[in-house]
């Protein structure tokens, strides 16, 4: 055999390699599913990013402008404008789930009713700046953005299985709103739905795995991406494959979801202690305000429902849940009483008990010893990365779902 037919072998061996079964197997690890990058990086990716397939922004400033607007009737005020402009924002985290919830609670067949997803965090990024009377490199304002894509059949299948698998995810929708046990569809419909999500989910994992750069062994335990602490070489080589990844699966008319929250002007979270919460719907490349319910996750019942707007403080939840007829069952899954920390927080931190619909944005973000630290998968200030408790065990039962199915 030639050097070039060797060559041909090899490459052969390795395509079938990265296109086989059992992802898991290969070494799917914490930082491939949650992709955390160092705020003093110059090569985060910015608002204004174009993603060249739609010619427009990853962010467009029209998103911005809505949140700015939204902001402005709140506590929160001006701060958009004057703390933290669109030219400051940029994506420091991100979260690839392999087969994302669709269900209202946790007793909707979550393992298999379920649908690969990116979820993107922003923050507005200050450098060289002065905070507290001490310099910084750089520092995290008090806020942050969260963009969700679940992945567009249409980037793996073809135009007929796309239409297919949309219409077994509006069955589900409709099927996990009606029903509080809605756990499958008929048997053949599932059975397909599950091969069209496995060939999606895979896809989107196999191109995860190619934005590494360095040694598997590398990519154990949540914490930053290795190459950003690595060479410039190797860390340039991510940041471009992370565009790459960006330009396919970050997409404006692939977002369906968009939530923020905010610190009130002044940077000076434990003595404001208040934190404004935001949440939208988007399709189309658009998005618009989405009342915030929260339901049961026994019964599916809307225990409470609210504007696009809450509010929350390091003791207390928005003033509304305290004025609800259904207090009690609220105080179940959501931390309205300090005295309920110790409890709720287990509860709170795993989706196999609670569903994001099944309890209030401050609870989710309020999981973490330092009460005034808000953050999931983000920065305050100049500390180090905040990697909350809910984000550990997600990651956790992702890895786990990957080891029960073979992609």
């Amino acid at each position: 055999m030639n050097l070039s037919q060797t060559v041909t072998v090899l490459a052969l061996a390795v395509s079938a390699f990265l296109s086989s079964n059992g992802l898991a197997q290969r070494g799917i690890a914490e930082k491939d599913l949650a992709i955390a990058l160092p705020m003093e990086s110059k090569l985060l990716v910015p608002m204004k990013y174009a993603i060249k397939a739609e010619n427009k922004a990853i962010f467009p400033s029209e998103w911005f402008a809505t949140l700015h607007a939204d902001y402005q009737q709140t506590s929160a005020g001006e701060v958009l404008e004057t703390e933290s402009p669109y030219e400051d924002w940029h994506i420091v985290s991100a979260r690839v789930v392999p087969c994302q919830p669709l269900g209202q609670n946790p007793k909707q067949n979550i393992n298999e009713l379920c649908w690969p997803e990116v979820r993107v965090v922003w923050q507005a990024i200050q450098r060289k700046t002065i905070l507290h009377s001490i310099y910084m490199e750089a520092s995290a304002d008090d806020r942050a953005i969260h963009a969700s894509y679940p992945v567009d059949p249409s980037l793996v299948l073809s135009l007929a299985e796309a239409v297919e698998a949309r219409s077994y995810l509006e069955e589900i929708a409709k099927g996990v709103r009606e029903q509080a046990t809605f756990a499958q569809l008929p048997a053949s419909r599932m059975d397909r739905f599950q091969t069209l999500r496995n060939r999606v989910s895979k896809v989107l994992l196999q191109d995860l795995l190619a934005l590494r750069q360095l040694p598997a062994s590398s990519y154990n335990a949540i914490g930053l991406r290795p190459e950003s602490m690595d060479s410039d070489a190797s860390e340039k080589a991510f940041a471009k494959a992370w565009e790459g990844f960006l330009q396919k699966y970050a997409r404006s008319n692939a977002l369906r979801g968009l939530t923020s929250f905010s610190l009130p002007e002044g940077r000076e979270p434990a003595h404001l202690d208040e934190w404004i919460f935001l949440s939208y719907e988007a399709k189309d490349g658009r998005i618009k305000q989405m009342p915030i319910e929260l339901i049961s996750p026994q019964t599916n019942e809307v225990l409470f429902s609210s504007s696009h707007s809450q509010r929350g403080s390091m003791a207390r939840d928005d003033d509304k849940f305290y004025e609800s007829a259904n207090l009690q069952s609220l105080r179940a899954n959501v931390l309205l009483f300090v005295n309920d920390r110790r409890n709720l927080l287990p509860v709170l931190a795993d989706r196999t008990k609670t569903l994001v619909p099944n309890t209030s944005c401050a609870s989710c973000h309020k999981l973490n010893d330092e009460r005034f630290d808000f953050h999931n998968l983000s920065y305050l200030e100049n500390r180090e990365l905040t990697v909350s408790p809910r984000v550990v065990r997600d990651v956790e039962l992702d890895l786990a779902w990957l080891a029960t199915h073979a992609l």
